[in-house]
């Protein structure tokens, strides 16, 4: 089942709002954070569970903006 474009918009926010929790915490734009994890070159001795968190919501918000546009482009 679909969602609707309001239910899109409140999921794309609430990981937008994780987001900025993170990117507040740790002083980093989550684009930067997330490629950084992605190579796996951040500069960190010991596993952090924030950065699992923070990953997985920037992950959630990518795909609520796919999923935003391809609702206003149904193509």
């Amino acid at each position: 089942m679909a969602l609707s474009l309001k239910d899109i918009l409140a999921n794309l926010h609430a990981a937008e709002q994780d987001c900025a929790h993170y990117e507040k915490k740790y002083g980093m734009l989550s684009e930067h954070f997330y490629e950084l994890y992605q190579n796996g070159t951040l500069d960190d001795d010991l596993p952090n569970l924030d950065y699992t968190d923070w990953a997985g919501a920037h992950k959630v918000m990518l795909q609520f903006k796919i999923n935003y546009f391809n609702s206003k482009n149904p193509n």
